[in-house]
């Protein structure tokens, strides 16, 4: 027995002394074979675009291309369209640094632009600019955008109701816009908001000298498992020499704000502004150079059951109330309110596509009920 426990000992002793081998000497390899630090140097990830046509020997030729590392730090963005046969040629071109709060980019485009809303006529611009664009986050909810932007614009084709007011000229411009999204949702809840003060320069052989204020604010109560109430308030006001076809254009459901300062420069970093919901109206029945505008609405989930449910389709009713005002010089459009009440339904497809379709009734007994068709959370 003791013979046995002896060689017990004997081969446990080994045993124990390679184990205490094999760890002290990774710790030692360790030290020996550490690399030195390098930066890290992101891949790069690239997308292209180019579909060319030939025809009666005329050329056709679309480049579009986005470059962008892995981490997203560095963005270049570019979109060329050249015709041969119009002697047209145009492009958008764009690069962002991201940082960890900061955001920096600059875009040069030159071509044709359209504003005003999406179903009906707005007008077309032929437009030259460079734009210097930068946002602040405070976190994902909060942050703060700034612009600078020099740009020629040519008005065009225009619809009826900008007749007289479309103008060629140039502007320098700057804009600080401070943001506010803590909307859910699912849960119907939050606020969404901004504040925004800019103008136009007469510096660099511009014409415009002016200062912009614009404000929109939007709440959303939950009343239930399917029920919400919304309300938002937005208004604006500009002092100054300004094209008076890119003031404050109030009627219908606006999806593109024609107020912000340039379209094309807003590529990759800011977006335009809230949308202008005054319905009943036609989409750019009034123009100024001040404005505020009210919604209330009462939003009902019919399909499914609870938001938390929503798959490929959901579909909810609203019941709303609209009202505003416009004023041009200081004078209002209107001797009453603009004031509309109706009921819509909305239509949610692929968990991102949303469809409005509307009917308004104004107070004004004089004018007629109208269907509004929206693309997107309107508001």
């Amino acid at each position: 027995m003791q013979t046995r426990r002896r060689r017990g000992v004997k081969f446990f002793i080994p045993v124990i002394l390679i184990l205490q081998l094999f760890f002290l000497f990774p710790l030692e390899t360790k030290a020996i074979e550490e690399v030195p630090w390098e930066d890290y140097r992101p891949k790069l990830e690239w997308e292209m675009l180019y579909p060319v046509i030939y025809y009666n020997e005329y050329f056709y030729g679309l480049l579009y291309g986005r470059l962008s590392d892995i981490l997203k730090e560095h963005e270049l963005n570019f979109i060329i369209y050249a015709n041969e046969y119009a002697e047209d040629f145009q492009y958008v071109a764009g690069y962002t640094r991201h940082f960890a709060k900061w955001s920096m980019g600059i875009n040069a485009y030159a071509g044709s632009a359209y504003l005003g809303s999406m179903w009906n006529p707005g007008f077309y611009e032929e437009q030259t600019g460079l734009s210097i664009l930068g946002s602040y986050h405070w976190n994902n909810e909060a942050r703060m955008d700034l612009r600078l932007q020099w740009e020629d614009f040519e008005a065009k084709a225009r619809s009826s109701k900008l007749e007289g007011l479309a103008e060629d000229g140039r502007v320098f411009g700057w804009e600080v816009t401070l943001n506010l999204d803590n909307h859910d949702f699912i849960s119907q809840s939050g606020t969404r908001q901004y504040l925004s003060l800019g103008g136009g320069v007469p510096l660099f052989a511009t014409d415009y000298n002016y200062l912009k204020l614009e404000g929109d604010h939007r709440s959303y109560h939950p009343l239930g498992e399917r029920l919400s109430l919304i309300w938002s308030a937005r208004g604006g006001k500009i002092w100054g020499d300004y094209p008076e076809h890119r003031g404050f254009l109030v009627g219908g459901i606006q999806n593109t704000s024609t107020s912000a300062l340039g379209t094309l420069a807003n590529i990759g970093l800011l977006g335009s502004l809230a949308d202008s919901v005054l319905r009943g109206y036609d989409p750019d029945e009034f123009t100024g150079d001040g404005f505020t505008t009210s919604n209330l609405e009462l939003r009902g989930l019919i399909y499914p059951g609870s938001y938390m449910d929503i798959g490929g389709f959901a579909l909810s009713g609203t019941l709303f109330l609209d009202i505003g005002q416009v004023w041009r010089q200081g004078e209002p459009l209107t001797s009453d309110p603009l004031a509309s009440w109706g009921m819509g339904l909305k239509f949610l497809i692929l968990r991102g596509l949303l469809l409005g379709v509307d009917y308004a009734i104004p107070f004004d007994s004089e004018k007629n009920e109208k269907w509004h068709i929206s693309l997107g959370e309107v508001f």
